[in-house]
């Protein structure tokens, strides 16, 4: 599975636990917040309450002045660890305040620092009153004030409860988020992205040229899949028919430019030898009359010289110029000496008619290589020469011949200004397969092709490059 197709399960996992997760949070934060409330309300009233009953407690004790009862009171209430501190402050002749107190350690001690009441420290005084008691054996009723009873409570422990509930929910909420992204990726795994990966790989497959048509055809998918499934089988049909037509129609067009090519070289060398063996000898002989007409002097004024003179000269360029034509359109030298003088010829010629600077490296010593092979290579050189000629603006161009025993290389190269390849206004690389400039790259290319080997053209700023490789 790809990691795009990953993170779309991921995405729609995480979106709905996170929109999940928000809701649970946010009630388990008012739930909290609405305990946190209750629970503090319900400590007020119970330290007001733990405070009535301790003054009901001291009620005898603080009426007979016991302070052993007293402090043993206290002591007692001590015990819950809720409470921070008790004061007791008795009236009358023996007015006396009674403390105890938790330190730093959290232990009950006689005297300490009262706490400072706020924040999680609540403060309840209830009135210590004298009720109908026992007293030299008879009753009386008395409500006089004994004293009074101060309590100091914590609320920290409950909150921490509170808070450990709290955490606890959260702790609950991440674990069930842990469950349901798994759960939902393995239901958006099994249910849309394995039918689309499934889908992907033959299409993937199909696309490198495999027929995987049956194999889809076989598999059955849920819902709009299947659907998918159809339509991709019924289209992947369609482009199995038209590649095999495409690949038809290519091999028709390069048997095609095959017979094109070795009816064009045949018609070149027909040409060529008809240029030489007709035209060039009709010239020669009438090269050979006007001499002798020039030798015999029957000219009779000096006009009739100097027209015989040039009608002579005509006649020498023109056979000239038909030889050369004769040697391009086929050249002899290719069959008779093979490639690298051939080149070399064809370098001579280019200098003299084009007057570029061009440089040639040949091998000294090259074996034989068949004719077609000599022959596409030749054509690739002459092309290439005459696409500098015409188009490079070069001051300078090279030819380099290069064989081993693995790879025979030939490369053409100017100094010009560069072509573009690509159509866009920019130099790059003409890859195999790009054919955007006429039938000359086209021919080139093609030609190629035919004997097994590849053609790359460079251009830039700085010039153009043809590279003709063939591996043996």
């Amino acid at each position: 599975m790809s990691a795009q197709r990953r993170s779309i399960a991921t995405i729609v996992s995480i979106s709905l636990v996170v929109a999940t997760t928000t809701v649970l949070v946010a009630f388990a934060a008012l739930n909290f917040w609405e305990n946190y409330r209750a629970a503090r309300t319900r400590f007020r009233l119970n330290t007001d309450y733990a405070a009535a009953q301790l003054a009901v407690s001291l009620r005898s004790a603080a009426w007979n002045f016991d302070q052993d009862q007293i402090e043993s009171l206290m002591a007692s209430a001590m015990q819950d660890g809720n409470i921070r501190a008790v004061v007791v402050d008795l009236k009358g002749e023996h007015n006396k305040r009674y403390v105890r107190a938790r330190d730093a350690a959290g232990q009950s001690v006689g005297a300490a620092a009262l706490p400072a009441v706020g924040g999680d420290i609540f403060f309840a005084q209830q009135t210590i009153r004298a009720g109908p008691l026992p007293r030299g054996g008879s009753a009386s009723e008395a409500a006089d004030e004994l004293g009074q009873v101060m309590l100091y409570t914590t609320f920290s422990i409950q909150r921490r409860q509170i808070e450990r509930g709290f955490l606890l929910t959260l702790v609950a909420i991440a674990v069930s988020d842990a469950l349901l992204i798994a759960t939902l990726y393995f239901l958006a795994w099994w249910l849309v992205l394995r039918p689309l990966q499934t889908l992907r790989g033959h299409a993937m497959a199909v696309a490198g040229g495999a027929d995987e048509r049956d194999g889809l055809a076989d598999l059955r998918f849920r819902g709009e899949f299947e659907d998918l499934r159809s339509s991709l089988v019924a289209m992947l049909q369609l482009l199995q028919l038209r590649y095999q037509d495409l690949q038809q129609q290519q091999q028709r067009y390069r048997v095609l430019v095959a017979d094109m090519l070795r009816v064009q070289d045949t018609e070149r060398r027909q040409i060529g030898r008809e240029l030489h063996d007709s035209v060039g000898q009709i010239l020669a002989a009438l090269e050979i009359n006007l001499d002798l007409l020039q030798r015999r002097g029957l000219h009779s004024d000096a006009e009739s010289a100097r027209l015989l003179e040039e009608a002579a000269a005509l006649a020498r360029q023109c056979r000239s110029e038909i030889r050369t034509t004769s040697y391009l359109l086929h050249p002899p030298l290719l069959e008779e000496l093979g490639l690298a003088t051939a080149l070399e010829w064809l370098a001579d010629g280019f200098r003299e008619r084009s007057q570029i600077a061009l440089s040639i490296a040949v091998p000294a010593q090259m074996d034989r290589l068949p004719d077609e092979v000599e022959l596409a290579l030749f054509r690739v050189a002459q092309e290439a020469l005459s696409n500098v000629y015409r188009h490079s603006e070069a001051k300078s161009a090279a030819i380099t011949l290069s064989c081993d025993a693995e790879t025979i290389a030939l490369q053409i190269s100017d100094t010009g200004k560069g072509f573009d390849l690509t159509g866009s206004g920019s130099r790059a690389v003409l890859s195999p397969g790009q054919v955007r400039h006429g039938v000359g790259l086209a021919g080139m290319r093609e030609r190629m092709q035919q004997i097994g080997g590849e053609l790359e053209v460079h251009s830039g700023m700085g010039g153009t490059t043809v590279t003709a490789t063939l591996r043996r």
